[in-house]
C-alpha cells in the first residue's frame, strides 16, 4: 500500500540522517557511542591504576561520599556521580593494584578449579554444584560487582569455594 511505502521510505530516510549525524546528536545529549559513559569510567580506572600500579589505592579507596575522595576528579566532568568503575576487574586493578588483583585471580582460579577437580576424581555432586555457583558468581562479577562494598556475600562464597575444596583436607576427612 502507498501508506506503508511512505512510512518505510520516511523511516529509512530518518534513520539515515540520524546515522549520519550520530556524533552530533550524542554530543548534544552528552553521551558517547556506548550511550552509557562506561568507556570513560574504564579509561579513568586505567588512569588511576597507572598512578599506583603495584598496590593500588586500597580497598574502597577511590570512590566515597567525601568530596575530596579521588573519584571527585572523575565526577566533576560528568552529570552523574559514579559509585564505581562499572567493571569489577578494572575496579579491582585500580584499588588493589597488580599485587592484590593477582591474589584475587589466584583465589578465583582455586574457587573454580578445586571443586571441579574434586568432582572429576570423586563424582561428588556437591562439588559440581559449588563449582557451578562459583562460576556464576565470578561471571556476574565481571560487570561491576567483584569486591565492591555492597557485594561481600558473593566474595565470601567464592573464598569459601577456594578454601573448602582443599583435596588434602577432604581426603583427611574421608569425604
Amino acid at each position: 500500500t502507498p501508506l506503508a511505502i511512505l512510512i518505510f521510505v520516511g523511516s529509512s530516510a530518518a534513520a539515515a540522517v540520524i546515522a549520519a549525524q550520530l556524533s552530533l546528536i550524542l554530543d548534544l545529549l552528552g553521551r558517547d557511542l556506548t550511550l552509557t559513559g562506561r568507556t570513560e569510567l574504564w579509561a579513568a580506572a586505567i588512569d588511576f591504576w597507572k598512578v599506583k600500579p603495584s598496590f593500588g589505592w586500597g580497598y574502597a579507596g577511590i570512590f566515597g561520599d567525601d568530596p575530596s575522595a579521588p573519584s571527585a576528579a572523575i565526577n566533576q566532568y560528568s552529570h552523574y556521580q559514579a559509585p564505581h568503575f562499572h567493571s569489577g576487574y578494572l575496579q579491582l586493578l585500580a584499588e588493589l593494584g597488580v599485587v592484590g588483583s593477582s591474589l584475587v585471580m589466584v583465589m578465583i582460579f582455586l574457587a573454580i578449579s578445586r571443586p571441579i577437580t574434586f568432582y572429576w576424581r570423586s563424582q561428588n555432586r556437591q562439588a559440581l554444584a559449588a563449582a557451578i555457583i562459583c562460576v556464576m558468581l565470578i561471571t556476574s562479577a565481571t560487570g561491576m560487582h567483584l569486591l565492591l562494598r555492597y557485594n561481600e556475600l558473593s566474595v565470601l562464597l567464592i573464598f569459601f569455594c577456594a578454601l573448602a575444596f582443599n583435596e588434602k583436607r577432604l581426603r583427611e576427612r574421608g569425604t
